[in-house]
């Protein structure tokens, strides 16, 4: 049975609850498991409690398990008996206890309870940037205690599952978008020279905690135009104070209950674009929009290559991903412009469907690689194509 969240939190309707849990039973009975074990942690800005979230609606501050009966409501196995009372308000399902001090133990014990212990189990691990699963001496626990239990890896399930969003996700993720256009417009309007990079992320957070969000990516770059000495932003915001002539590379993320827009935009300080920065704009906002025709229903990754030919045929180059799934974390697929990237990452074929969320992020370099910037914005593809959830105007900020 599905419980309604105390009211401090926002929370998804009972049945939005039950068609996910549905949705993880279809695929179960598809692949013969009995059972699954899902974990999550607290690393990637939360995202790696992605699937924990998405089924009982409880975020831990360190790890967690959720038990996955086939047919049976979820149970939560979280990290500390400190954490427990919160937990059981957070959580939508009835079942919540922490883990002692031996978690294989005690997820083990949970799984003889259930008689699952000569069962066929799949781990759930994180799929993010990087794949990844549970914890070695986790697993070599399971494996110690359930010596009659098949495991194997079954992370794909709520990967492929969390791609398409409900109409709830999508209007979370809304929100999400509107919380982190606030951000940019803040920046905007309070933003000025002589402040360090930690007093532009004081103005994210103040804004975003202003408006009942929570902050969830605040990464922040400030260099000079004329000597450039970064392509990409800082992944922790610095003491470095901005100056006239430095562009401020950034990429923000502001969340509602989890569900977080994405948005790339540059500031220039007291000054304007040189013309080395302002042609790397024209090409990325060109590609930007580009492939976001690109995006509709049915439409692929090779399309989208097509779409951002323009990086190419101008003689630049690229650095991060032109394009990545998004929702509770970063999420693939990825897509790369293989030719012109430095980073080439593992790809796979794309067919985008009504309800994926994407980042379309064109990240391009001048021919000799010293300048760089990014531009984005969260996008959902649609019924008829493709709609950028950002709405703050795609232009170099002047502050």
């Amino acid at each position: 049975m599905i419980q309604q969240q105390t009211q401090i939190f926002p929370s998804f309707s009972s049945e939005e609850y039950q068609r996910r849990h549905q949705a993880v039973w279809a695929e179960m009975e598809k692949r013969h498991l009995d059972g699954l074990v899902v974990y999550g942690d607290s690393g990637s800005h939360s995202g790696n409690q992605a699937n924990i979230f998405y089924l009982t609606g409880y975020r831990d501050p360190l790890f967690s398990y959720v038990l996955v009966p086939l047919g049976q409501e979820p149970i939560l196995i979280m990290s500390n008996e400190l954490y427990l009372p919160h937990a059981k308000t957070m959580a939508v399902v009835k079942n919540v206890d922490w883990v002692t001090w031996n978690p294989p133990e005690r997820v083990a014990v949970e799984l003889k309870r259930l008689k699952l212990d000569r069962a066929r189990l799949g781990l759930v691990g994180l799929r993010g940037i990087q794949k990844s699963t549970l914890p070695h001496e986790h697993v070599e626990g399971l494996r110690s205690a359930l010596p009659n239990a098949t495991l194997e890896d079954a992370t794909e399930i709520l990967q492929q599952i969390r791609r398409i969003k409900s109409n709830e996700e999508i209007e979370w993720l809304r929100k999400g978008a509107e919380l982190t256009d606030a951000t940019v417009v803040a920046l905007e309007q309070e933003a000025k020279e002589g402040m360090t990079e930690l007093q532009l992320a004081g103005i994210i957070a103040k804004t975003c905690y202003g408006l009942n969000g929570d902050q969830r990516v605040s990464f922040i770059g400030a260099t000079s135009m004329d000597d450039p000495q970064i392509i990409f932003p800082r992944q922790e915001p610095s003491h470095r104070k901005l100056q006239k002539g430095d562009v401020v590379l950034t990429e923000l993320s502001s969340s509602y209950s989890g569900y977080a827009g994405q948005i790339h935009r540059p500031l220039v300080v007291s000054s304007k674009p040189t013309q080395a920065y302002q042609e790397i704009f024209e090409v990325a906002k060109e590609t930007y929009q580009r492939v976001l025709g690109a995006m509709g229903p049915g439409k692929t990754d090779e399309d989208v290559r097509r779409a951002a030919a323009p990086i190419k045929e101008k003689g630049f180059w690229t650095f991060d991903a032109l394009v990545h799934g998004w929702g509770l974390s970063i999420e693939p697929p990825r897509l790369d412009l293989f030719e012109i990237a430095l980073i080439k990452r593992p790809q796979e074929p794309i067919v985008f469907k009504p309800g994926m969320c994407m980042v379309v992020q064109p990240h391009v370099l001048s021919a000799d690689k010293r300048r760089g910037l990014q531009i984005g914005s969260l996008v959902l593809v649609t019924e008829t194509g493709a709609e950028a959830l950002q709405k703050y105007p795609m232009k170099f900020v002047e502050i």
